[in-house]
């Protein structure tokens, strides 16, 4: 049986990059280990924000937009929660 072959354009590899940095970072972030979560994060928005620019569709943009968005607010929810519990 031939294999078949599936064109993977750079933009869904870009994309796949940027959304297992979010799947490190929620596996750190349920270790407890909540500064690397936050770097995580910030490197998963880093990419997907490319991905906003170069996305063709609008609705692909959209559907980015929010997922950063969601994350962000997690990541800045995390930020709080870390200074708060720093010893002062």
């Amino acid at each position: 049986m031939a294999a078949v072959k599936v064109k993977v354009s750079p933009l869904d590899t870009l994309q796949a990059d940027g959304v297992s940095h979010i799947k490190v970072a929620l596996e750190k972030e349920e270790k407890g280990d909540l500064e690397a979560a936050v770097e995580e994060y910030k490197k998963g928005f880093e990419i997907l924000l490319r991905c906003v620019h170069s996305a063709k569709s609008d609705d692909k943009k959209a559907k980015l937009r929010r997922l950063i968005k969601d994350y962000m607010d997690r990541a800045e929810e995390l930020q709080r929660k870390i200074k708060k519990d720093a010893p002062r």
